[in-house]
């Protein structure tokens, strides 16, 4: 019976080794970025190029056409069910949305290089809001939040080497203080 309890002490020392030290290299998870960006090269492309029109004034005399300011950020996104394979790249589990942002030019204008594939995409663009200084009809002025009202037309099935375009509308929103 000593026999027996000392094999098994044995037994039980060769077994906690053998745990104890299978585990000093010490494995690290990989970090998952907060915000994965999809591994879109190979991906064929087409180009969206846009307009951001905002009403900065309604005085008399004012320009008929009028932009909003220089260095708005404009957003762009694609969901991953939209682009096949996206997601090869990735971290098992993530799926990840494609985005992309551009700035508003002098004239109003803005562009995207988007990836695409043959069944096309749909695109979802939205301009952020700003601050700026809206001029009443009476050529009082007030500082206002501006907002995004639409992007037109929605766009839909983005072809490989398609050129589209969009614009975006602002509306002078409330009071900002």
């Amino acid at each position: 019976m000593k026999r027996f309890f000392t094999r098994m002490a044995f037994i039980a020392l060769a077994v906690a080794s053998i745990s104890l030290t299978s585990c000093s290299n010490e494995e690290t998870a990989e970090a998952v970025p907060a915000n994965p960006t999809p591994d879109v090269s190979g991906f064929p492309t087409a180009t969206i190029k846009g307009i951001a029109h905002a009403t900065l004034s309604e005085a008399p005399g004012a320009a008929t056409t009028q932009y909003a300011p220089v260095g708005t950020k404009v957003y762009l996104t694609i969901a991953p069910n939209q682009l096949p394979g996206i997601a090869t790249n990735q971290l098992p589990g993530i799926t990840t949305t494609y985005n992309a942002e551009t700035t508003v030019g002098a004239d109003g204008t803005f562009s995207f290089t988007v990836p695409t594939c043959n069944a096309g995409v749909s695109p979802t663009i939205k301009g952020n809001n700003f601050t700026a200084a809206y001029t009443k009809s009476d050529n009082t002025t007030e500082t206002r939040l501006y907002t995004s009202v639409s992007a037109t037309p929605s766009l839909t099935s983005i072809l490989p080497g398609s050129n589209s375009y969009v614009t975006i509308d602002y509306a002078p929103g409330t009071l900002y203080k």
